[in-house]
């Protein structure tokens, strides 16, 4: 169960609250069991979102900062959907542009995770950097799209 909230057209927010079995970061499912004992509840995420006032024409960022939604673009097999890091993140989308007849858009994201807060111990963090380019190869697909390749002919 969450509430999300628009404080103005830059900045949001939301709170997040989950069951689960223990405080495993990896799953939010709760099984009925233990006869008629207590479960407990968990802040699943807790966030701030600024979407930075910079010009269209330079593209859209955002910082995040919290406990939120992995920022990085990845898969199950990288990262399990239901953990949600902790820490400070920033991401970036580059406006649109023409890529041989295809619309693409540059992208950027990082971020400071926290992952151990101990007294007696150095705490434990994670940086992560990530870039690359996205195509919508579907919506802008008109057909059989090819890669421009190079014919060359004759003798050597």
């Amino acid at each position: 169960m969450g509430i999300d909230a628009k404080i103005n057209d830059q900045m949001s927010g939301a709170v997040r609250i989950a069951t689960g079995n223990s405080g495993q970061p990896r799953s939010t499912n709760q099984t009925l069991e233990n006869s008629f004992e207590k479960h407990p509840i968990w802040i699943d995420q807790a966030f701030l979102d600024w979407k930075t006032p910079i010009p269209e024409n330079i593209g859209k960022a955002d910082i995040i900062g919290g406990k939120f939604v992995n920022p990085f673009n990845t898969t199950e097999l990288m990262w399990d959907g239901d953990i949600n890091p902790e820490g400070v993140a920033m991401k970036y989308t580059s406006p649109s542009f023409d890529v041989g007849g295809i619309s693409a858009n540059l992208y950027g994201n990082g971020g400071g995770f926290w992952m151990l807060n101990s007294i007696d111990k150095l705490d434990v963090y994670m940086i992560g950097v990530q870039g690359g380019l996205k195509v919508n190869l579907i919506k802008d697909w008109a057909g059989v799209w090819m890669l421009p390749v190079p014919i060359m002919t004759g003798r050597t």
